[in-house]
């Protein structure tokens, strides 16, 4: 009997078992899972974790998470990794300080004993040993709810919110067996009320996390303030009212701030450097190549918005944010970075806070920009800002107000309205109007193709 062939899902099994096996043929295996390393500095202590995997092709890759004094930190990529027992070299993927981490594993293969080094012949190596971690998924704790202690907000059951205990249960559960990726925290405000606070991956109450792209969200709500206090006359003034520079690239006399807050500047946004690069002077020296007004990008040139709400405030963005925002709403603990040449707090995304704090954010967008009886910022820029403002092509779902999206997510009931901030790495705030339901999340999804793990565990679970 003639031998039948073989189909191409068995070739393609056949191949991807062949790949796999590459890992475990040179050894590599010994350097795959988890790493970590506690650093004393003079003022802080920093925790480094390397995760380290191989693919189906047989190639190493991974991430490194970062605690700085307790504050997670995004994650950096690993890009490329060689080892060959007991050497090893990885490439590290830090935009602004390129760096190899190089050395060689110990004897019985439980610690990596190497240092950084950096391209730049000016920075010293440093050396670091990470202790391989035992970590086993398996052994987490399954989880049983509790409803939250919280001296900030009034706290219920989540079944009295009318919620199945049961299914959040399986939520947490699946997110400590890191099902959707590294989540950070889990927050829902329902009815007025905290129903779910949960922390995962190490993080906790009180440690600030990296807000991302919300900061833009948040900047947002700053340019309301602005413009209830009259600092900023209107939207529709031109930027160049407000900015200093005395050159700019043809058509910027154009854009206004709407522009800026819309994401349709025109500018060509193309080879442009990571946001922290960026200075006034090179964002106005990109070309303007649309019509403002007529074109959705989605970059960085909203950063201009910190310049503007410096010389309309005559304050710091951190220091307008902190007196007619933070302090308002009883946020403390946070921290604003700043651009590279420190001119600018940075209002793309280098903004840190804590779940809760994030939490107090979305109830004043809720509330309609009301915090305990207090108009903090107007209703009508509330609903200018969280309505739709530009319609995105091809997104069916979710469009552009000013600097918040607005559109329909999916729950276990359906497709409901909601407004949300997002910031990459599954930072989100969503508000659920007709659920009377806020949902916030905090994560370190970053290179796991997994930043968007929030909006599937809506639709699973709540």
């Amino acid at each position: 009997m003639e031998k039948s062939k073989p189909t191409l899902f068995q070739l393609s099994f056949l191949l991807s078992l062949i790949l796999l096996s590459s890992c475990v043929a040179k050894d590599d295996k010994a350097i795959l899972g988890r790493w970590e390393a506690t650093v004393k500095q003079p003022d802080r202590e920093d925790t480094y974790i390397f995760s380290i995997e191989c693919d189906i092709w047989g190639s190493l890759f991974g991430n490194i998470t970062t605690y700085m004094d307790g504050n997670l930190l995004p994650s950096t990529r690993i890009s490329k990794i060689d080892f060959d027992f007991p050497y090893f070299s990885m490439k590290i993927e830090n935009l602004t300080v390129p760096v190899k981490y190089t050395g060689e594993m110990s004897a019985d293969k439980t610690r990596l004993i190497g240092e950084f080094i950096y391209v730049n012949p000016h920075i010293e190596s440093a050396k670091l040993t990470l202790i391989k971690s035992g970590t086993d998924q398996k052994k987490v704790e399954e989880y049983s709810y509790s409803i939250p202690v919280c001296e900030e907000f009034p706290c219920k059951n989540v079944s009295e919110a009318g919620l199945d205990k049961n299914l959040l249960e399986d939520m947490i559960n699946s997110l400590r067996h890191q099902k959707y990726g590294m989540i950070n925290s889990v927050l829902i405000y329902k009815d007025n009320t905290l129903v779910l606070e949960e922390y995962l991956g190490g993080f906790s109450r009180n440690k600030l996390h990296q807000m991302q792209s919300v900061t833009k969200s948040i900047t947002s709500l700053l340019i309301g303030i602005a413009i209830d206090k009259g600092l900023i006359g209107s939207i529709d003034d031109n930027i160049t009212a407000y900015i200093a520079e005395t050159e700019w690239s043809t058509g910027w006399e154009k854009v206004t701030i709407r522009h800026l807050l819309t994401m349709t500047s025109g500018v060509n946004w193309e080879n442009s450097k990571t946001d922290a690069d960026l200075g006034t002077a090179e964002i106005l020296g990109k070309p303007i190549i649309y019509e403002p007004g007529s074109r959705f990008e989605y970059n960085a040139a909203m950063q201009l918005l910190a310049e503007i709400l410096v010389n309309a405030s005559g304050k710091s963005v951190a220091d307008f944010a902190k007196e007619n925002l933070f302090l308002p709403l009883g946020i403390i603990n946070y921290k604003w970075g700043k651009s590279a040449d420190n001119n600018y707090h940075l209002c793309t995304g280098a903004l840190q806070l804590t779940s809760l704090d994030l939490l107090k954010i979305g109830i004043l967008v809720k509330q309609k920009g009301r915090w305990n009886n207090i108009q903090i910022i107007s209703e009508h820029w509330i609903e200018e800002a969280t309505s739709i403002q530009v319609k995105i092509p091809r997104n069916r779902d979710q469009h552009y107000g000013y600097l918040w999206w607005q559109g329909k997510v999916k729950l276990r009931s359906g497709r409901i309205d909601s407004i949300f901030a997002h910031g990459m790495g599954s930072q989100f705030i969503f508000i659920i109007p007709d659920r009377d339901m806020i949902i916030i999340t905090t994560g370190n999804n970053f290179y796991n193709h997994k930043h968007l793990a929030p909006f599937k565990i809506l639709r699973k679970y709540i």
